[in-house]
């Protein structure tokens, strides 16, 4: 099968989601195989509760089965993984109610979604909006979910064998984090200008950007339209504050190169940001131009990742496998959307991309294979 699988003229959109929602029907009864890890206290956190020494354990029956309809897994674009959080704020549950259609909406585009969660009401809604659900998953002492469990997770069990030949990217996006249409049209367009590279296994890619921050309330989004009105007054925030990160499948070895940090705590967004730019086999593209996260902001406000908790500090005592020491404040300061080696913008109606002048890893070219309508 090609890499990158460009859409036939077969039904519309809305035909394709309606035949969708049809489909998702005979997948509900599933959900009473829902068997999540039992219930822990939770207790302070050491940075030793994510490490590799762990055991690891790719189960399928971890997820929901059977995996969600349509079709061949080979021809996904994108998997985009997140979690979700638990608590009395009804925003909150608005806002996450709001990311999983948003979800269903992207699958006819190649975007796969995946929620990890251990809340059965929230596998249960996952399911009805087309949505992957993994109940069982590594966590730290805190109970906050790991990340490089996430991505080795899906890169096991997205149900295409290693050796096909394709171009697919494995990102997490917080779980407030909207994002539409936009993000599988640059994410083509990234597959056909490096998807030769990518393939031959010479460059990797992240894909990053910052987010626009939108107050919530009580607000239900339910088509692409109101997710593209409710964006239009949302506030650029921080180049800091990176909500997403899509790496193209090898692009780095996340035993060996990347520490064992959690999600939704400070530091790991710009470690891992930082740590690409300085890897002279992976290219950073900051697409804030052509991919709006809108950050649904709930009571927690915009720095909820900030709040004190029992693992606060969990990520800034992360061990650097490379170093065998903790992550230091030297290893993210060059963890921000402005650090990228490329930018992409709309030009004539598509998305190209451009190289940026001196970035800390050093400047990049555009792949020798890369379409002549890409700007220079």
């Amino acid at each position: 099968a090609p890499a990158v699988q460009q859409p036939a003229a077969k039904p519309t959109v809305a035909e394709s989601q309606s035949s969708l929602g049809s489909q998702l029907v005979n997948f509900l009864q599933p959900i009473s195989t829902f068997n999540p890890a039992p219930a822990r206290k939770a207790t302070k956190a050491t940075n030793k509760d994510c490490d590799h020494n762990h055991p690891h354990q790719w189960n399928a029956s971890f997820m929901v089965q059977p995996p969600m309809p349509p079709g061949d897994p080979c021809s996904v674009i994108v998997n985009l993984m997140t979690t979700f959080v638990d608590n009395a704020d009804p925003s909150k549950k608005v806002a996450q109610e709001n990311t999983l259609r948003a979800f269903q909406r992207l699958r006819p585009f190649g975007v796969r979604a995946w929620l990890f969660t251990e809340n059965v009401e929230w596998a249960r809604k996952a399911r009805e909006n087309g949505v992957e659900v993994v109940a069982r998953f590594r966590k730290n002492n805190a109970n906050t979910p790991c990340l490089t469990y996430m991505y080795e997770y899906i890169a096991h069990n997205d149900g295409c064998s290693a050796s096909t030949s394709r171009v697919v990217f494995d990102g997490y996006v917080n779980g407030d984090i909207l994002l539409g249409k936009d993000l599988a049209d640059t994410m083509k367009q990234v597959a056909q200008v490096w998807g030769q590279d990518i393939k031959a296994k010479t460059r990797g890619v992240l894909v990053i950007g910052f987010r626009f921050n939108q107050n919530i309330g009580t607000k239900e989004i339910k088509s692409e339209a109101e997710l593209v009105e409710f964006g239009k007054t949302a506030k650029a925030f921080q180049a800091n504050a990176e909500d997403y990160f899509l790496f193209s499948r090898g692009a780095v070895d996340w035993q060996a190169e990347i520490a064992q940090f959690v999600v939704g705590r400070p530091a790991y967004d710009n470690w891992l940001v930082d740590h690409a730019v300085h890897e002279k086999k992976v290219d950073v593209i900051d697409a804030t131009k052509t991919i709006r996260a809108i950050h649904q902001t709930c009571k927690d406000g915009v720095f909820a990742g900030h709040a004190p908790r029992l693992d606060s500090g969990f990520n800034k005592n992360a061990i650097n496998p490379r170093t065998n020491k903790k992550v230091s404040n030297k290893e993210w300061d060059h963890g921000t959307t402005n650090h990228a080696h490329f930018s992409s913008e709309i030009k004539d109606g598509q998305v190209v991309f451009k190289a940026r002048g001196k970035p800390p890893g050093g400047a990049r070219t555009l792949p020798a294979s890369a379409p002549p309508v890409v700007a220079k």
